[in-house]
């Protein structure tokens, strides 16, 4: 490597092992007051612009009062309509809020006259309140004749609902209290039950060996195998079939491709009998089988791969491949890349070539066309050097080459951010880059617009935005060796639970109905005995029954057995509405979570228990640590019941949580929690006195006051529990 080189290596830019993160919450403070109004007909004839006003009411650190109008804001109107307006009623500025205005129906039919920004998206964001007196409202709320015949007045009382929810926005770093959940096995459990040939019904016959596997679990990820056996004219009775002009190597690679959604390793499928040879050999022939099952995830990688892997020697036998299962991303590459002046001449030269000529002369064409190509651009840009520097990574100018004191080198570094749009999951939604690279200042800026509609409304889920900004150092590489690399294949996200939940949802090929409540279920017992010991013991176990058709399941709810097939079969969790089926708040959030993690450990699938564990932790409230803690406890979750207890212990926590009714049902069934707890909290406080300098007073020393009366309260409780235990 040359001097400049060295030097330049010096510059190369490090990255973080870990990404950085954080998160803007913007959220609503809700409160909501009911205003009635008795007498309604007293109130008549006071004159437009003259209100009954409302007993005033905090929300989120703010005052604010229901303004009624009997006779209409506005004189114009002539007393036509009612006018209906919420008031701040504290010091305040630019108070950014959205609101609720509900007027009762007292006929008990439910229709409500309802006025709402919760529900449905504002174009301009939450109203802004300027100043103290600033309302929001309808100076034409209710036509006043209507109103006066309708249900909304009865025995001359009118009842209205306010709801008010100031906007508060708060920046979040990593979680103080967090679960972590693992990687998913879902992969596992499948080839699991392939190498032991639990439940299988099939058998392939492909040159002399057999290969045992599991219809249901191949109709989801193949189509030709769904229609094969499930489809119209397919006989799903078949358990042989024999498979011709494949390799048992590459049928075995495919099998555990269905089965993992990944490519095995070599030494997993190879052996010194095997007729495929080489890395690249075996991979050109799983991309023909891929093509032959309708496998396109595979197909792709098997591209990919074959790129990374492209040789002058063996490039022209992989164009032909290309062309003959229609890749058209591979082919573009392999033509490129033998089309690069410093491969040709080997190209040219190779058996793969020879047999282009005979069996592909339209190929042979496309490869002129892209080399002439090729040298136009060339002959476009002169300055270009085909020669040159393979420094990685910065722009090198030297000057001053002549002078004493040697050459000078300057670098100017170019870089470019990528923006990824994630949803919860993780998963990319959209990716964007910001543009041209430019040179790196202080100030400087990316920016990146998205002006179609619909791309940017794919970016907001949940009313939530989640982007991942990746910062790019760009290098410059002018090489022409032979593996230069001249392209690459984008491959897809894994979509692996995606053909099972359409097996589910479909019920095709059922084995197995569950009975739960009033709903029944179909499902397939070889992919719940895949995912879960319990379902693998009670239908293939010693003791099992494979030919169990029916099973009658208690205590668990329908929309939670639902919810755990859908794990089973996607192995993501899922929303809290596709459970209930409606909108929920974070307390029944919280419930349903708790109940899918008992449904969790009876079935024993330790990933959604897991989840369940941090869904919880990140839904912990003083109110609910208790309750939380004692199903830890329960089910045996350490992570979780460490967490709760941390929580629990905090000073400005403990107080509430031991006024909330979970806490009391703690301490008539799990003393032995109670002990954790304060032991928790002495080590929380010896932490803290060590931690804690030296002062002559206190430096808060209402807050000392106030956690000695916690404590005392905590220790007459705990005392009184214990004896009762000891007695």
């Amino acid at each position: 490597m040359s001097d400049t080189a060295e030097m330049v290596d010096e510059f190369k830019p490090e990255f973080e092992k870990e990404p950085s993160c954080s998160k803007s919450v913007n959220e609503t403070v809700n409160g909501s007051h009911q205003f009635t109004i008795k007498g309604y007909s007293l109130a008549k004839g006071m004159g437009s612009g003259k209100c009954i006003s409302s007993d005033i009411f905090t929300v989120g650190g703010y005052d604010w009062a229901i303004y009624f109008y009997p006779d209409g804001k506005n004189p114009e109107d002539s007393s036509m309509y009612v006018s209906v307006f919420i008031a701040l009623a504290s010091d305040g500025t630019d108070v950014r809020a959205l609101f609720e205005l509900t007027l009762l129906d007292q006929s008990g039919k439910g229709k409500h006259k309802v006025h709402s920004h919760f529900d449905r998206a504002l174009e301009s964001g939450p109203y802004t309140l300027k100043y103290k007196g600033s309302m929001w409202g309808y100076k034409r709320f209710f036509r006043r004749t209507s109103l006066e015949t309708s249900d909304y007045i009865k025995n001359d009382c009118l009842i209205m609902n306010c709801t008010v929810g100031v906007v508060r926005t708060r920046l979040e770093g990593p979680k103080q209290y967090s679960v972590i959940v693992p990687q998913s096995s879902m992969g596992q459990g499948l080839k699991e039950i392939l190498e032991a040939e639990v439940g299988c019904d099939i058998v392939f016959r492909v040159g002399d060996e057999s290969f045992r596997a599991h219809k249901l679990i191949l109709a989801a990820r193949s189509p030709v195998f769904r229609a094969q056996f499930f489809g119209l004219v397919g006989d799903r009775n078949l358990d042989e079939v024999t498979v011709n002009d494949i390799d048992p190597t590459i049928f075995k690679a495919m099998l555990l491709f269905i089965y993992t959604d990944k490519i095995p390793e070599m030494h997993d499928v190879m052996d010194s009998s095997s007729s495929t040879g080489t890395s690249t050999n075996m991979i050109q022939h799983l991309l023909a089988a891929a093509d032959l099952y309708n496998l396109d995830r595979l197909k792709v990688l098997c591209e990919s791969k074959l790129c990374e892997e492209l040789t002058a020697v063996s490039v022209a036998t992989t164009l032909a491949l290309a062309e003959q299962h229609q890749c058209a991303q591979l082919k573009a590459v392999c033509l490129k890349f033998a089309a690069n002046p410093a491969n040709l001449g080997v190209v040219t030269q190779s058996e793969g070539f020879r047999h282009l000529e005979q069996s592909c002369p339209a190929l042979v064409c496309e490869l002129l066309k892209t080399l002439a190509s090729a040298d136009e651009d060339s002959s476009m840009h002169p300055s270009r050097k085909r020669g040159g520097s393979s420094i990685f990574g910065l722009d090198i100018a030297a000057a001053g080459e002549a002078a004493d004191d040697g050459a000078m080198l300057v670098i100017r570094i170019r870089a470019s951010c990528e923006f990824t749009f994630l949803d919860e999951s993780g998963k990319e939604i959209l990716k964007r880059l910001s543009g041209r690279p430019s040179p790196i200042k202080k100030g400087c800026e990316w920016v990146l617009e998205i002006k179609e509609a619909n791309q940017a409304s794919k970016c907001v889920q949940n009313d939530c935005i989640i982007i991942r900004g990746t910062v790019r150092f760009l290098a410059n590489r002018h090489e022409e060796v032979e593996g230069a690399k001249q392209g690459s294949i984008t491959v897809p996200d894994s979509n692996f639970g995606q053909g099972f939940k359409e097996l589910l949802e479909s019920e095709v090929g059922w084995d197995i109905v569950f009975h739960v409540g009033d709903e029944a279920f179909r499902a397939h017992k070889s992919i719940l005995a895949a995912r879960s010991p319990v379902f693998r013991a009670q239908f293939f176990g010693p003791a099992g029954d494979p030919n169990l058709n029916e099973v009658t399941v208690d205590d668990i709810l329908p929309s939670i057995f639902k919810a755990i097939l859908r794990f089973i079969y996607t192995d993501q969790l899922p929303d809290v509405h596709d459970i209930v089926g409606f909108s929920s708040s974070s307390s029944v959030a919280a419930n349903i979570t708790q109940h899918l993690l008992v449904a969790a450990d009876l079935y024993n699938l330790d990933r959604l228990k897991v989840f369940c564990e941090s869904k919880l932790c990140k839904e912990l409230t003083a109110e609910s640590v208790a309750t939380t803690l004692a199903l830890a406890e329960q089910h045996q979750c350490a992570h979780l019941k460490a967490v709760c207890l941390k929580f629990a212990a905090h000073p400005k926590n403990l107080g509430v949580v031991m006024k909330s009714e979970g806490f009391k049902h703690l301490e008539d069934s799990c003393p032995a929690l109670l002990r954790e707890l304060l032991k928790t909290i002495a080590s929380t406080d010896d932490s803290g006195a060590r931690a804690r300098p030296c002062r002559s007073e206190p430096l808060w020393p209402s807050k000392q006051t106030a956690l000695q009366s916690l404590w005392s309260e905590m220790w007459s409780t705990f005392s009184m529990v214990f004896d009762l235990w000891r007695f």
